[in-house]
């Protein structure tokens, strides 16, 4: 099975940070060097189920192929499953979802994958939970401002985005960890735009919920570096 990274954003909250380095090259530890980056851990901490891996890149790509050309040998050293691995700069919409459609082409009719941020910490038990539905989306439970409350139905299937309540802001909520197991059957909806104009690939998932219902999974150990705080976070790990 394909994963399919998302890794083409500028990573703009992290500046100057990412002025020239792509946030998925951010170093794990304050004075670390190549190769232990945040891609690293995620290409290693895969789940067993995954074979063949897809980034989508675009700002400053170069310095991701140039990574990938570089440690290949350590990365399918550390994780012997990886068969092979390609970067393919995304085109097109902009948003998640016009990430993905960059490479449906390069996906069978039928075929299922694993969509990850190339630039978030998973851990791989918690990843191989994905497999055990039909259609996953990944959530998180935490204090979480600025995102949208996933809201789950009594059967564990996602059905929406919310504004979080008073009582979400104060005490946590579940949150998208942009984390999905998906099929090409995917692909036959029509993308959800948003307000800003791109197009939002869990939008335009729990527009279908009722056809294309998706299965909320916890992953109690994500951890998202969105911001300086979660990188000096990351580093006094």
């Amino acid at each position: 099975m394909k994963a399919i990274l998302l890794a083409a954003g500028k990573g703009n909250r992290l500046r100057p940070h990412t002025d020239m380095t792509p946030k998925p090259l951010l170093p794990l530890k304050r004075d670390a060097e190549h190769p232990n980056v945040l891609l690293t851990h995620i290409l290693t901490q895969l789940p067993s189920y995954i074979d063949e891996v897809i980034i989508i890149v675009k700002y400053l790509e170069d310095s991701i192929r140039d990574f990938i050309k570089t440690h290949v040998d350590l990365i399918r050293e550390i994780n012997p499953r990886i068969k092979d691995i390609i970067c393919i700069t995304q085109t097109g919409e902009k948003g998640t979802m016009g990430a993905l459609l960059t490479v449906k082409d390069l996906l069978q009719p039928g075929e299922k994958f694993l969509v990850l941020n190339g630039d978030d910490l998973h851990v791989q038990e918690e990843l191989e939970s994905f497999k055990n539905h039909p259609r996953a989306f990944g959530v998180h439970t935490k204090v979480m401002p600025g995102y949208k409350s996933v809201v789950v139905n009594e059967k564990g299937i996602v059905t929406a985005l919310d504004v979080q309540t008073e009582e979400e802001l104060l005490n946590g909520c579940r949150i998208a960890t942009g984390t999905y197991l998906l099929d090409t059957d995917f692909f036959d909806f029509e993308p959800v735009v948003l307000s800003d104009g791109e197009i939002g690939l869990p939008h335009t998932l729990i527009a279908y919920t009722h056809t294309y219902p998706s299965y909320a999974v916890e992953e109690k150990n994500w951890f998202s570096v969105n911001t300086e705080k979660d990188l000096h976070t990351l580093w006094d790990m």
